[in-house]
């Protein structure tokens, strides 16, 4: 089996950082679903300040479930989501990477950030042509995210923040 050429597509004229579940849930060894976030987050906060700084588009994603419907199977094969409650401390965004005035914050219940969600429309809303994604956690949903990305057509570049044991 050969491997395809693939080349470079730069990272587009007004990328937005896209943080994934950069959340307590995650970020907190506390949490059934955490583990010791501080390292990942500092390379977060990088990011934060770098694209704030330039003026930059800033959206984050927080995995929660509302009610028991949601996300039945993903959940039943990762029981620990289960503690991820819409409203609770679990889906709050750490507190060391908190979200701008302006700075949307997308409650998903599945791996990706765009499916099923209006997460691409915001993309358009402020013009942005590619992503840069890290988070939480990269075999997962950061993962699904930078694959819908490229099939919304973003350019995107993946940031690795963590990778869960």
């Amino acid at each position: 089996m050969s491997t395809l050429a693939s080349m470079s597509v730069g990272l587009g004229k007004r990328p937005a950082l896209l943080v994934i579940d950069a959340t307590r849930g995650f970020t907190d060894p506390a949490s059934p679903a955490g583990c010791e976030g501080g390292a990942a987050l500092l390379q977060i906060a990088k990011l934060l300040a770098a694209f704030r700084a330039r003026g930059l588009p800033v959206f984050f994603t927080s995995n929660s479930y509302a009610h028991e419907h949601e996300a039945r199977v993903f959940r039943e094969k990762l029981p620990a989501l289960n503690a991820l409650a819409t409203g609770g401390r679990w889906a709050e965004i750490d507190p060391r990477v908190l979200p701008r005035d302006g700075e949307a914050v997308l409650r998903k219940t599945v791996p990706s950030g765009f499916f099923d969600s209006p997460l691409r429309g915001w993309f358009a809303a402020v013009d942005s042509d590619a992503t840069v994604v890290c988070g939480f956690s990269t075999s997962g949903c950061v993962r699904a995210s930078a694959v819908d990305a490229l099939q919304c057509n973003l350019r995107n570049r993946g940031s690795r923040c963590l990778r869960r044991p």
